[in-house]
């Protein structure tokens, strides 16, 4: 299936800022995209095409990765800070967002 199909929109400015914004944050790609108001399906086409290095779906999928990294940072970097105390919540969110 082609990555991007004609008439397929990039994603805008807002979008991308949004999802980033909530996947650093620890939301699960479909609570990201639906506060951007993105669907599902555009979004798994947007990064196919970042996959094959068309621009600026590259660009996007760079700074999706990314968002995904500092949230995974910020979580270990929590339990590290927490170890023998309550980690309840940290597992809880480990426990959704890399099940």
């Amino acid at each position: 299936m082609a990555a991007i199909r004609p008439g397929d929109p990039a994603p805008t400015q807002k979008q991308e800022t949004d999802i980033c914004y909530w996947l650093s944050r620890g939301a699960i790609p479909d609570t990201a995209l639906a506060r951007a108001g993105v669907p599902r399906t555009l979004f798994n086409r947007w990064l196919r095409a970042g996959a094959e290095n068309i621009e600026p779906y590259a660009t996007f999928t760079a700074r999706v990765e990314q968002a995904l990294v500092m949230f995974e940072c910020k979580l270990l970097e929590f339990v590290n800070d927490n170890a023998g105390k309550n980690l309840a919540a940290a597992t809880w969110l480990f426990n959704l967002r890399f099940a």
